[in-house]
């Protein structure tokens, strides 16, 4: 449900990302539920003992304002406890990362857009990577999305990535 929420934001999930943090921490996701229905959630995979990452941090767009989102968030971070937290912020919320004590690490670029038009571009809903030169019609229907690694605590201080 998160997955689909975050696209729903224009967010860029990766494929199966999901799958794999609930294999890696099968704990690692929080959720708020009002009258049986979830209305807010957050992944908190710990990695071990001394890293963790947040991610699909979010709330229904009409249960917003309500605490929802703060209360799932204060139960990530105490699930993650003292390990070094990574995140990879969307924009719009940077500033609130940097309000609870994360750092920007390095900064990432995004890339989405439909390949139309392309020589064996994927016509049946399947994906596949394509190689695509600067004269690709492809560059004029991409849009770029900034978003930035953020870390607590150790990780700002040390290379990448931070991985017990």
């Amino acid at each position: 449900m998160l997955v689909d929420w975050a696209a729903g934001e224009g967010w860029n999930p990766g494929f199966g990302d999901a799958a794999v943090f609930q294999a890696a921490d099968p704990e690692g996701f929080i959720g708020a539920f009002v009258d049986g229905e979830m209305v807010a959630g957050i992944s908190a995979v710990a990695y071990g003992d001394r890293f963790g990452f947040i991610g699909l941090y979010i709330c229904r767009p009409d249960r917003r304002g309500e605490g929802h989102g703060r209360a799932v968030w204060d139960a990530g971070m105490a699930r993650l406890g003292n390990r070094t937290i990574g995140l990879d912020g969307v924009v719009e919320q940077q500033p609130n990362y940097r309000r609870m004590g994360f750092q920007p690490v390095y900064e990432t670029l995004r890339y989405s857009g439909h390949a139309v038009g392309l020589p064996g571009a994927a016509t049946s809903g399947h994906r596949r990577p394509i190689g695509l030169p600067t004269s690709s019609p492809m560059t004029a229907a991409v849009s770029r999305r900034h978003g930035r690694l953020f870390s607590k605590d150790g990780c700002s201080r040390r290379a990448l990535p931070c991985w017990p």
